[in-house]
């Protein structure tokens, strides 16, 4: 939908007309704004027939752009009055629209997170247990180890590279334990800046610092009953690692600002891709907490390990695939068995 309206909100269905395709085609390209007291009798617009047209005076021209992204132009213009427009003008409409794409950029985001969540529900809803699929021996060695250490209560570290299905088999080892119908918390140590990962994981309460607004429960509350992964655990700041030796020590936290510490009762489950104990010896992790999350030790081999698990996994991507694809695009059934056809010749 696109609107233009005047002072008197009366629309005004030839908006563009009003504008100058010279100053506009300069701002867009230059990207810096533009500020002339008399468009008509500046040196580079005065012979501009857009400009001669309009009899264009002031003008003031932005462009709106947001984190590196171009996302249009503020145009005001004039043609009755010279030098309508001042340096400090612009500089509070700089103000004003920067605040103004943050705003709208920050309701994108909602409204992509909570399509996101509600296909991730969509999707935890079909998937009681997830699904892993392996026929070599790697993999029987692999799903031996989960599970027989996933109905216990010990805290596992899965050791892997990245990209080998760490989190998906920590959720597999929660969805056989007895925590199974409580919640399953992940959180990524190393996708958070080191200045908020202390509030993310053990939580805050409203004042605690600048932007904090409510009380936050953090992570590990929010697993209470449940089950915590930590993946990239080697990548937790080294001022938090005692923290978190007290949680699984003591079973407790106290939220980012509070002095009131909080009974917690959570199964940790931690991943990495690095060597630990390497890091222990050159004093980047504690070695209390690495033995402590190393209670049971699970390895998740690299796909070059598990070449004869490749055609499994292919037909089941495509399978996904074509799936989601009939749904996308609400292919009648006949089309959908048809392309499964095809794929169960190609990768029997």
């Amino acid at each position: 939908m696109i609107a233009a309206r005047n002072f008197e909100r009366t629309d005004i269905l030839e908006a563009v007309g009003n504008l100058s395709d010279s100053i506009i085609n300069h701002v867009f390209t230059k990207r810096k704004p533009l500020l002339l007291a008399n468009a008509g009798e500046d040196t580079i617009f005065k012979e501009a027939s857009s400009v001669h047209n309009l009899k264009l005076n002031s003008v003031m021209c932005l462009p709106l752009e947001l984190r590196g992204n171009f996302l249009g132009l503020l145009y005001l213009g004039n043609s009755n009055i010279s030098n309508l427009f001042t340096q400090e003008t612009l500089y509070k409409t700089s103000l004003f629209t920067a605040q103004a794409l943050l705003i709208l950029s920050l309701i994108e985001q909602k409204e992509t997170l909570a399509l996101r969540n509600e296909d991730l529900e969509r999707q935890l809803g079909e998937l009681s247990k997830p699904i892993l699929i392996g026929e070599s021996s790697a993999f029987h060695e692999m799903m031996e180890h989960l599970d027989r250490f996933g109905p216990t209560e010990a805290n596992i570290l899965l050791l892997g590279e990245t990209g080998t299905g760490k989190e998906q088999a920590a959720r597999y080892l929660h969805s056989i334990s007895a925590r199974h119908g409580k919640g399953f918390v992940a959180l990524n140590c190393g996708a958070l800046p080191q200045e908020i990962i202390e509030s993310e994981l053990f939580g805050h309460v409203k004042g605690a610092f600048t932007g904090a607004v409510s009380d936050y429960l953090g992570k590990i509350r929010s697993a209470q009953g449940g089950t915590l992964f930590l993946d990239e655990i080697g990548e937790l700041p080294l001022a938090l690692q005692p923290k978190l030796l007290r949680v699984i020590q003591e079973r407790e936290i106290t939220p980012v600002g509070s002095s009131k510490t909080i009974k917690v009762d959570i199964r940790l489950i931690a991943a990495t891709n690095q060597n630990l104990e390497g890091m222990v010896k050159e004093k980047r992790f504690r070695e209390d907490l690495f033995y402590r999350i190393n209670t049971l030790q699970i390895m998740i081999p690299a796909l070059r390990q598990r070449a004869a698990d490749i055609p499994l996994l292919t037909r089941f991507f495509l399978k996904d695939l074509l799936r989601k694809a009939c749904q996308r695009e609400n292919f009648r059934r006949r089309h959908y068995k048809r392309f499964f056809i095809l794929v169960a010749r190609k990768y029997p």
